[in-house]
């Protein structure tokens, strides 16, 4: 496994010292942090995050948009390192080093296939 396969399937560094990687496993994942933190559907910046996510313009909102992306930016971030359940630890340093950290990264969520352990460790 290489770890251009691992950056383009969203897999983000989530910790140095485990040398872990992790990425946004579910399609539903703004829906599912939003609901977490307000028990609702915050629905200003939850329809814009979801927006900006699903690809679509984020003109409509006008002056807010730099505060939208960064809003994005961070709930990523927070999925990644306190939601995901696709997780990877010690992965080998050669991969590792290679591997963009997920501090305010603005990949969301991207389709893959299952990686074995086995395939991690081929190089």
């Amino acid at each position: 496994m290489d770890a251009q396969k691992l950056i383009s399937q969203g897999y983000r560094k989530v910790s140095n010292k485990y040398r872990t990687i992790s990425r946004i496993d579910k399609k539903n994942w703004v829906s599912i942090i939003y609901n977490d933190h307000f028990g609702h559907k915050n629905i200003g910046i939850y329809k814009a995050v979801e927006t900006f996510y699903n690809g679509k313009s984020i003109k409509e909102f006008g002056f807010m948009k730099e505060s939208i992306e960064y809003e994005a930016k961070l709930i990523a971030d927070n999925y990644r390192r306190c939601y995901s359940k696709d997780i990877i630890t010690d992965v080998p340093i050669e991969i590792f080093t290679k591997i963009p950290t997920s501090n305010w990264d603005i990949t969301g969520y991207c389709d893959k296939r299952k990686i074995t352990r086995f395939e991690l460790m081929e190089i």
